[in-house]
């Protein structure tokens, strides 16, 4: 066998024997349901062309690279998110199709094809041999995610490409050689603060701003060194740079000690402006700062914008409880508080006046703390955590343009995310959230928040129309307080929503063409404003006698159901005028429908009555009467 077709068929895995078509050329796989291949495959070693395209594989078997003659492989279409790193050994491979899978591949290296791919994987290969990354000239634009996950790289080399950006890099705790030289770079981020294995760092070429040139031609130690200072520096408090500011520990700053602490922030270029500064805040005029001579000039140098606002990083740390024990927490723009031990926030945080970003990821928290709702925040990152429900109160939160939820035990959204008009990003993925808003996410968020809108505006309109959603349950979000008209109907629902009980202004209740089997009389108490009701086709066998409580129905469709017999409490809506029994299982005019003194139209048409009762003479206000397609012998 030569060529071998199975396209488009519901193969979920080959059998390990295919490795014995060892004269194959040609194997087209094309979709298919495959989640993995057998690496008996490897024994193909005169295989051409192998198409692999629209199936589910994560991954490609390691013995494909010894494939030695294939020159033609598709895997678009599938889940793959890296290949082979030995696969560059097939060496005759002229055409690589890889779209639509989550490659951590640059787009750059991807585009080259087949000559680009190969040549990074070679990269990759030789690195997970050695540790040894080489990835220079190859037009990358950022640091290729694959590298972040490969735990044992000791030199890294990125030279020649157009790189602005060092991101990530901080898990490479193990590198003792990293080189950027020649790339776009302008900052080296201080998380390279964690590198303190480096011992070289080439960065030649590279038109770095900062740190400035007399650090970046010091050793790796130093330069790691000077970021770890300048994190501490810049990233804690007033107090902290304060005491890196004193030199002698003397509890005051003279200005030799100041103009180095300047140096040091790269802060001497504005030397004349930080002196006007400094004249207003040394208060006593003995030309020395104090701590709190100190705190005025940072906020001077904040207002003149020689100072950014500050990050406060205390991610990672393992802490069970945040407290501010900082001197000013009012310049902190940023505050990343993510995997640490966190179920909580302090209540109230005013000293966070101008916070704009905060950051509790990989945290335990079960409530969104109340200090999340800062009116200065934009964004708010809580992903990984064990939330269950989101506060109505952070969604009046309008200044806040992103939201991350992501992985938490979220199963529906509050309403009022719907009105969240400059919420430009919600990330919601790996939370047990119920159609159709998880379907919907999936389309985007701008349409998960039109559906909330829905409901939304039903607590302004009172209208609530659900109908036709393939819903198998109530959504969470659906709050029925305020609604009139409820429609449901077409839809998957076995059983009544409970939810229904909070709806104690209803009027008009639709749910039709759904899957029930009985209505919770439970509901009833609380419905009792309610005048129209359809509940047809459906499976209902009978009615609870809580039905009763229904005074003002006027309307009431139970067609297309198993109901056999009604409650005689039936008889107490003295409302009903239409009651509509087609296509039930009754074998008798029932006397609670016969006592409905008001009622002005019955059908009860195909059903198994064999005759009808002479109560229906006290049916005075009865307009309308069909039967037909009954076992009725005589009138």
């Amino acid at each position: 066998l030569t060529n071998l077709s199975a396209c488009n068929n519901a193969l979920k895995s080959l059998m390990p024997e295919v490795g014995l078509l060892t004269k194959l050329l040609s194997l087209k796989l094309t979709n298919n349901k495959l989640a993995g291949l057998p690496d008996s495959m490897g024994y193909m070693h005169q295989l051409q062309l192998l198409l692999l395209d629209d199936n589910e594989l994560r991954s490609l078997p390691n013995g494909i690279v010894t494939c030695s003659s294939l020159k033609v492989l598709d895997v678009s279409q599938n889940k793959i998110s890296m290949l082979p790193f030995g696969l560059y050994q097939c060496s005759r491979l002229n055409k690589l199709t890889v779209y639509d899978n989550p490659l951590m591949m640059p787009e750059q290296v991807i585009s080259k094809g087949p000559p680009g791919m190969l040549k990074m994987l070679k990269a990759l290969h030789v690195c997970n041999n050695t540790g040894n990354c080489i990835l220079a000239g190859m037009g990358l634009v950022a640091v290729p995610p694959i590298i972040l996950t490969m735990t044992a790289v000791t030199r890294l080399t990125l030279a020649d490409n157009v790189i602005s950006r060092l991101d990530g890099l901080q898990m490479q705790t193990r590198l003792t050689s990293l080189s950027v030289a020649r790339n776009r770079v302008e900052t080296l981020p201080l998380s390279l603060k964690a590198l303190t294995n480096l011992t070289e760092l080439e960065t030649s070429g590279c038109p770095i701003v900062s740190p400035p040139a007399s650090v970046l031609g010091l050793d790796g130690p130093a330069i790691v060194g000077y970021l770890r200072a300048k994190s501490a520096l810049m990233g804690d408090n007033i107090e902290s740079m304060f005491r890196a500011f004193d030199a002698d520990g003397s509890g005051t700053i003279n200005r030799t000690e100041l103009q180095e602490g300047l140096h040091l922030v790269d802060l001497q270029h504005r030397r004349l402006e930080i002196e006007a500064v400094l004249e207003e805040s040394d208060e006593d005029g003995n030309g020395l700062i104090s701590l709190a001579e100190f705190g005025d000039l940072i906020l001077g140098l904040f207002k003149m914008g020689a100072m950014h606002e500050q990050s406060l990083d205390l991610s990672g740390l393992g802490l069970p409880a945040f407290e501010m024990d900082f001197a000013q927490p009012g310049l902190i723009n940023t505050l990343d508080l993510s995997r640490n031990n966190l179920t909580t926030l302090p209540s109230d945080m005013p000293l966070l006046s101008s916070l704009h970003t905060l950051v509790l990821s990989h945290n335990a928290i079960e409530e969104v703390p109340q200090s999340a709702g800062l009116s200065t925040l934009t964004s708010l990152v809580l992903l990984h955590n064990r939330i269950v429900k989101l506060p109505k109160w952070l969604c009046a939160r309008h200044n806040l343009l992103a939201l991350d939820l992501r992985n938490n035990q979220l199963g529906g959204l509050p309403c009022e995310v719907g009105g969240m008009t400059n919420l430009v990003d919600l990330k919601l993925e790996g939370n047990p959230l119920q159609m159709p808003l998880k379907k919907l996410l999936k389309e985007g968020s701008q349409y998960a928040r039109a559906y909330l809108a829905l409901f939304m505006q039903a607590q302004i309109e009172g209208l609530l129309d659900l109908n036709n959603m393939a819903l198998a349950t109530l959504p969470l979000e659906a709050e029925l307080g305020q609604v009139t008209t409820c429609l449901l109907g077409h839809n998957r629902l076995e059983v009544s929503p409970p939810a229904l009980s909070t709806a104690s202004f209803l009027q008009h209740l639709d749910l039709s063409h759904n899957n029930m089997d009985k209505f919770d009389g439970n509901i009833f108490p609380h419905i009792t404003r309610i005048t129209h009701m359809d509940l047809s086709c459906n499976r209902i066998s009978g009615m609870s006698r809580r039905i009763g409580h229904l005074l003002r129905l006027v309307n009431l469709d139970l067609s297309s159901n198993k109901i056999a017999e009604l409650p005689a409490s039936l008889s107490s809506l003295t409302s009903l005028k239409l009651l509509n029994l087609t296509k039930n299982d009754l074998e008798s005019l029932p006397s609670s429908v016969t006592a409905l003194s008001n009622l002005e139209s019955l059908v009860i048409e195909f059903n198994n009555l064999w005759g009808l009762s002479d109560e229906l003479a006290q049916m005075v206000a009865l307009q309308h009467l069909s039967v037909r397609a009954n076992n009725i012998a005589k009138l």
